[in-house]
């Protein structure tokens, strides 16, 4: 076998193995899902990481997302690739955003072991849902983990969107962040 294709053979095992141990360890692709949003590729190393999917099937709805650590960051393709990074944004379904802790101001990352995303689905000026998405600091403290908490469409039994109030729907996500 001629040095070239040894090289070769050699390469393509490595990368056989280093793309097995990953998938192993779960933590190149983590995707988890449900009716409001879908989380995927949490780890730093992935081409573009720590993506959430908001969707949701009525297009008139927005999203309203905010997180306490770290921050969001949404890109547009125009003319050219741009984005828009901020702790609170607004979102349409069918958008993709990007979580991550790199301080644009302080030049670097910071540390964030524990933070807490928070999404309001409106129809006009109505909630009709929310999502509480935990993100953690994975063992080999260069990823994060992410965790859908918590879901919810407030619709009745006929399938009409019910009246909730901001506080209520404040309360249920402090609920539920208090829990975990």
């Amino acid at each position: 076998m001629s040095k070239k294709k040894w090289i070769i053979v050699v390469a393509s095992i490595l990368v056989v193995v280093v793309i097995g141990i990953g998938v192993g360890l779960g933590i190149w692709i983590r995707e988890k899902k449900n009716e409001i949003i879908e989380l995927h590729t949490w780890s730093l190393i992935a081409a573009s990481p720590n993506q959430i999917l908001l969707k949701y099937s009525d297009e008139r709805t927005i999203f309203e997302c905010s997180v306490d650590k770290g921050y969001f960051v949404k890109l547009y393709y125009t003319t050219k690739p741009m984005s828009e990074r901020a702790k609170y944004l607004i979102a349409k379904p069918g958008e993709t955003i990007h979580w991550d802790n790199y301080d644009e101001v302080l030049k670097k990352f910071i540390d964030v072991d524990l933070a807490y995303a928070e999404f309001r689905l409106r129809l006009g000026d109505k909630i009709i849902g929310y999502a509480v998405v935990k993100i953690t600091l994975g063992d080999l403290r260069d990823e994060y983990n992410a965790e859908i908490l918590k879901s919810e469409v407030f619709k009745n039994w006929l399938g009409q969107y019910k009246d909730v109030t901001e506080e209520y729907v404040t309360s249920l996500i402090e609920q539920v962040k208090s829990e975990n």
